[in-house]
């Protein structure tokens, strides 16, 4: 099942929320989107490639106080320190996506 969950909470809370609502497995792989801004697009694409190939359950977080990544993860996500003008960029971002 893939989701996403997009909070203005810090990082920790936004887990807890996760795995409180049964959605975060206690024992899944917790994996940080790196931050867009920080290297070019086909850097981060390659980052980005490598952690999707991980075979373990996995959740990845992203901080979404930054720059929103051109793509994002059709997976499990959670969207940490989330702005309303962020939520609504996260939203048109998945669904460019599927």
């Amino acid at each position: 099942m893939s989701f996403f969950i997009l909070t203005g909470d810090k990082r920790e809370t936004a887990i807890n929320i996760g795995k409180s609502c049964g959605l975060v497995n206690p024992d899944a792989l917790l994996l940080d989107i790196p931050p867009f801004e920080s290297m070019d697009v086909d850097e981060w694409k390659k980052h980005m490639f490598e952690l999707k190939a991980k075979k373990e359950d996995k959740v990845f977080l992203l901080n979404a106080e930054g720059k929103i990544p051109p793509e994002l993860p059709l997976h499990q996500t959670i969207c940490y320190r989330c702005t309303p003008k962020n939520k609504a960029k996260i939203v048109q971002t998945v669904k460019q996506g599927q």
